[in-house]
């Protein structure tokens, strides 16, 4: 598995919606969160190849420490 930081190369409406339904077709982009910082998105995926991308930066996860389930908290 790898989490891939997107950055692209416009941020116009135009683009951000083409992008999610590029992503929304490839079956290898598991998750895909938009958010603050010096990326746009952070995309959970087995492979990737996608146009309309400025910079990405991967990291390979070697092995899962711990994953919990939501909610954390019960009432």
């Amino acid at each position: 598995m790898v989490l891939v930081q997107i950055m692209l190369a416009s941020h116009s409406d135009n683009t951000l919606e083409k992008f999610g339904e590029t992503l929304a077709k490839i079956p290898e982009v598991i998750e895909v969160y938009l958010v603050s910082g010096d990326y746009d998105y952070l995309l959970r995926e087995r492979l990737y190849k996608i146009k309309g991308v400025r910079h990405s930066k991967s990291s390979f996860v070697l092995r899962t420490l711990k994953k919990a389930d939501l909610p954390l908290f019960q009432a």
